[in-house]
Protein backbone atom coordinates (compact mmCIF):
# COMPACT_ATOMS: atom_id res chain seq x y z
CA UNK A 1 0.00 0.00 0.00
CA UNK A 2 1.29 3.42 -0.86
CA UNK A 3 1.13 5.57 2.26
CA UNK A 4 1.45 8.80 0.30
CA UNK A 5 -1.51 7.93 -1.94
CA UNK A 6 -3.59 6.92 1.08
CA UNK A 7 -2.87 10.24 2.77
CA UNK A 8 -3.79 12.13 -0.42
CA UNK A 9 -7.10 10.24 -0.69
CA UNK A 10 -7.84 10.90 2.98
CA UNK A 11 -7.20 14.63 2.52
CA UNK A 12 -9.42 14.81 -0.57
CA UNK A 13 -12.28 12.97 1.12
CA UNK A 14 -12.03 15.00 4.34
CA UNK A 15 -12.17 18.22 2.32
CA UNK A 16 -15.40 16.89 0.77
CA UNK A 17 -16.92 16.26 4.21
CA UNK A 18 -16.17 12.57 4.70
CA UNK A 19 -14.79 11.27 8.00
CA UNK A 20 -12.53 8.32 8.65
CA UNK A 21 -14.34 5.44 10.37
CA UNK A 22 -13.13 4.19 13.72
CA UNK A 23 -12.71 0.69 12.30
CA UNK A 24 -13.48 -1.37 9.22
CA UNK A 25 -16.67 -2.83 10.65
CA UNK A 26 -18.23 0.62 11.09
CA UNK A 27 -17.18 2.02 7.69
CA UNK A 28 -19.90 2.89 5.19
CA UNK A 29 -17.31 3.31 2.46
CA UNK A 30 -14.34 0.97 2.11
CA UNK A 31 -11.55 1.97 -0.25
CA UNK A 32 -8.71 -0.49 -0.77
CA UNK A 33 -5.49 1.13 -1.96
CA UNK A 34 -3.58 -1.34 -4.10
CA UNK A 35 -0.10 -1.53 -5.48
CA UNK A 36 0.54 -5.03 -6.73
CA UNK A 37 3.29 -5.74 -9.18
CA UNK A 38 3.84 -9.38 -8.35
CA UNK A 39 1.20 -11.98 -9.07
CA UNK A 40 1.15 -13.23 -5.47
CA UNK A 41 0.39 -9.74 -4.12
CA UNK A 42 -2.29 -9.26 -6.74
CA UNK A 43 -3.90 -12.57 -5.81
CA UNK A 44 -4.00 -11.56 -2.12
CA UNK A 45 -5.88 -8.39 -3.07
CA UNK A 46 -8.39 -10.34 -5.19
CA UNK A 47 -8.94 -12.79 -2.33
CA UNK A 48 -9.59 -10.02 0.20
CA UNK A 49 -11.93 -8.22 -2.18
CA UNK A 50 -13.92 -11.38 -2.85
CA UNK A 51 -14.16 -12.37 0.80
CA UNK A 52 -13.61 -9.81 3.53
CA UNK A 53 -14.66 -6.63 1.70
CA UNK A 54 -17.47 -8.22 -0.31
CA UNK A 55 -18.87 -9.71 2.90
CA UNK A 56 -19.05 -6.22 4.42
CA UNK A 57 -21.08 -5.02 1.45
CA UNK A 58 -23.25 -8.14 1.23
CA UNK A 59 -24.09 -7.93 4.94
CA UNK A 60 -25.08 -4.26 4.65
CA UNK A 61 -22.19 -2.89 6.69
CA UNK A 62 -20.47 -1.10 3.81
CA UNK A 63 -22.49 0.79 1.22
CA UNK A 64 -19.58 1.34 -1.14
CA UNK A 65 -16.49 -0.77 -1.80
CA UNK A 66 -13.81 0.68 -4.03
CA UNK A 67 -10.36 -0.23 -5.19
CA UNK A 68 -7.71 2.40 -5.81
CA UNK A 69 -4.11 2.54 -6.95
CA UNK A 70 -1.89 1.17 -9.63
CA UNK A 71 -3.42 -2.31 -9.66
CA UNK A 72 -6.88 -0.78 -9.97
CA UNK A 73 -5.74 1.23 -12.95
CA UNK A 74 -4.05 -1.75 -14.60
CA UNK A 75 -6.94 -4.25 -14.27
CA UNK A 76 -9.88 -1.84 -14.16
CA UNK A 77 -11.94 -3.73 -16.73
CA UNK A 78 -11.59 -7.00 -14.83
CA UNK A 79 -12.71 -5.36 -11.57
CA UNK A 80 -15.77 -3.96 -13.32
CA UNK A 81 -16.55 -7.25 -15.06
CA UNK A 82 -16.37 -9.17 -11.76
CA UNK A 83 -18.72 -6.62 -10.11
CA UNK A 84 -17.12 -7.01 -6.72
CA UNK A 85 -16.45 -3.30 -6.32
CA UNK A 86 -18.43 -0.12 -6.92
CA UNK A 87 -15.52 2.20 -7.68
CA UNK A 88 -12.26 1.65 -9.52
CA UNK A 89 -9.86 4.59 -9.56
CA UNK A 90 -6.23 4.88 -10.48
CA UNK A 91 -3.95 7.57 -9.05
CA UNK A 92 -5.02 10.12 -11.68
CA UNK A 93 -8.67 9.84 -10.57
CA UNK A 94 -8.26 10.41 -6.81
CA UNK A 95 -9.59 13.96 -7.00
CA UNK A 96 -12.81 12.60 -8.55
CA UNK A 97 -13.51 10.25 -5.63
CA UNK A 98 -16.05 12.49 -3.87
CA UNK A 99 -18.05 12.82 -7.10
CA UNK A 100 -17.81 9.08 -7.81
CA UNK A 101 -19.05 8.28 -4.30
CA UNK A 102 -21.92 10.77 -4.44
CA UNK A 103 -23.00 9.39 -7.83
CA UNK A 104 -23.53 5.99 -6.27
Amino acid sequence: MNVSDSELVETILQAAGFQQAADLESAEIVLVNTCAIREKAEQKIWNKLKTKYWDLKKNGKAEVVGVLGCMAERVKEKFLEERIVDIVAGPDAYRDLPRLIYNL
